[in-house]
């Protein structure tokens, strides 16, 4: 009977060391997004991957990597629309198509560049969410030693 809850305490210790989740993290970076994996440095295509196996998280994911190419290509609206005002202004006057379009491109990049960061930040969220698990170890409890379940 000894051996039997010796060998069942034995499991459950190594058990609950084994059932750490790791939780992903965004940080703002100088041209891009550092992601961590608990304190370890990940690429984007590591979340990328680690993404595809919940459902829900990959789909936010992929949606900012859409939002993201849109304000991308908002960028290069506005560039576009800026080099056209700038060419097109003859004695200082100021032509209204391209003072439109430009003002309309920054609008749309900024407003899909936001819109990605929260969908990135949703992703993240719904992937650590699904992540939390509640561990079980042996240690102090308010009258003794016993079982304890983490959070």
């Amino acid at each position: 009977m000894k051996i039997k809850l010796t060998i069942v305490g034995i499991v459950i210790l190594f058990m609950s060391n084994i059932t750490m989740a790791q939780e992903i993290t965004m940080f703002q970076g100088f041209w891009s997004m550092k992601y961590y994996e608990d304190d370890k440095k990940i690429s984007k295509s590591d979340v990328e991957t680690l993404m595809l196996n919940d459902a829900e998280a990959n789909e936010y994911w992929k949606k900012s990597e859409l939002h993201q190419k849109v304000a991308i290509a908002g960028v290069v609206a506005y560039v576009g629309f800026s080099i056209w005002g700038i060419n097109e202004s003859d004695d200082n006057q100021l032509r209204v198509a391209p003072l439109v379009g430009s003002i309309a491109s920054l609008g749309v990049t900024i407003g899909f560049s936001l819109s990605s960061s929260n969908n990135k930040r949703k992703a993240i969220l719904r992937y650590n969410k699904t992540h939390d698990v509640a561990t079980i170890n042996i240690g102090p409890t308010y009258n003794g030693m016993g079982l304890v379940l983490n959070f």
